[in-house]
């Protein structure tokens, strides 16, 4: 009983630290690491010292040819662009690991579920980081680990947007609003109560708000619609109950980033042509430069690309880029099929990519892989030290 225990802990740990990713400051580093760079080199460690085990799992034939490309992209970054590149396809390689790792865990099993919960709370434990932030203690929360040596912060009126453990406050708002997706799993594959979707819009919420961010907030009110016109009748009654539990949040809070940001007409104007202009520049950059840049295509634009699908193209080059799109789309489709909590994750992240560089946070990057492997390892062979989890769950609401 008590190994079990220690398991689950472990289990809910790995989730609650994929989202709260916390810089390690007391490592002798420029640039000190995050605490899922040590866990993915303790995972990769495990794999080439049980590589007997690894060896036994059903691997689908384009998760191996993925895994291969991820490695001639961080070859390519060394011998062309050099080692300012090695750090983000480094974070690629070890967010396959685990991902790979997570994707494994038996579907409905007591692990799954605290993972998941795990995957909550740390989304909840960076809401208390901003809250920190705003209120004066932004560079003793760096100084912690719990804040970026380089994010920036810009004003909207009166108000700065905090980056809480991330670089950029965007980044921070998307990792907050996927609480909602494993929020609707939750509700979905263990039969939680319907309060739990109302926990997780609450945390998209305060996330989106605190950090005056509108597309996580727009797709996750898109989410929320699919999810609820998808029920079955006699849950009318709940889904009533939900909307107006998020219609009293959305009135009482207001939107995010205020009314201006929603209203202005000119604000919204300029907004749209700068984002436009700065995808059609990173679009033409890309066709000058079909195989990629690495980090240093940073340099090569005016301030950002506003879209995530466009800033891996530019990293890795478009062959990656088409790779990419072809895993998360196959994934979106099993999932689909099979009803689960990756299916809301993907759809999350699928539409936000259109809106902001996402794939240097290594958050978003291990979930990237979390939803690609996950479908078909519901369909393959489990890895041995799993097979004793109990499932917790029922089936599936359909």
């Amino acid at each position: 009983m008590k190994k079990e225990s220690v398991t689950n802990s472990l289990w809910f740990l790995l989730g609650f630290l994929v989202f709260f990713n916390f810089y390690i400051v007391i490592l002798p580093f420029e640039k000190p690491p995050r605490v899922t760079d040590i866990i993915g080199c303790l995972v990769t460690m495990f794999v080439l010292l049980r590589l007997n085990i690894v060896m036994e799992i059903k691997f689908h034939i384009f998760d191996f040819l993925y895994l291969v490309a991820i490695s001639l992209w961080l070859m390519k970054d060394l011998l062309i662009i050099g080692p300012s590149s090695l750090i983000i396809t480094f974070r690629w390689i070890i967010a396959f690991m685990i991902g790979l790792v997570i994707a494994r865990v038996p579907f409905q099993s007591t692990y799954r579920y605290k993972v998941m919960v795990g995957m909550v709370c740390g989304a909840a434990a960076n809401i208390v980081v901003i809250l920190l932030q705003i209120n004066g203690n932004f560079d003793s929360m760096v100084a912690l680990g719990l804040g970026s040596r380089d994010s920036w912060y810009a004003n909207i009126g009166s108000s700065i947007r905090y980056a809480g453990l991330f670089e950029y406050p965007n980044a921070l708002a998307l990792v907050t609003s996927i609480s909602l997706p494993l929020s609707l799993g939750l509700v979905q594959e263990f039969r939680k109560p319907f309060w739990v979707v109302i926990v997780g819009f609450c945390i998209t919420a305060l996330g989106c708000g605190l950090t005056y961010t509108r597309a996580p907030f727009i797709v996750s009110c898109l989410l929320m619609l699919i999810w609820l016109l998808n029920g079955q009748k006699k849950q009318v009654i709940r889904n009533v109950m939900i909307i107006c539990a998020i219609m009293s949040i959305i009135l009482l809070f207001g939107l995010p980033g205020g009314e201006d940001r929603w209203s202005d007409s000119v604000y919204i104007e300029n907004n749209k042509n700068d984002r436009l202009s700065s995808n059609m520049d990173a679009l033409e950059l890309l066709v000058k430069n079909p195989f990629g840049l690495g980090a240093l295509f940073k340099d090569q634009v005016n301030f950002a690309v506003h879209n995530a699908y466009l800033q891996l193209g530019l990293m890795a080059g478009i062959p990656f880029l088409g790779f990419t799109i072809f895993q998360i789309f196959r994934a979106i489709q099993k999932s689909f099929f099979l009803k689960g909590s990756e299916l809301w994750v993907a759809l999350t992240l699928a539409l936000n990519f259109f809106f902001e560089e996402h794939l240097t946070n290594p958050t978003i990057v291990i979930l990237i892989m979390w939803i690609v492997f996950a479908p078909k390892s519901r369909l393959n062979l489990e890895i041995d030290s799993l097979n004793k989890s109990k499932p917790i769950g029922r089936l599936p609401i359909r």
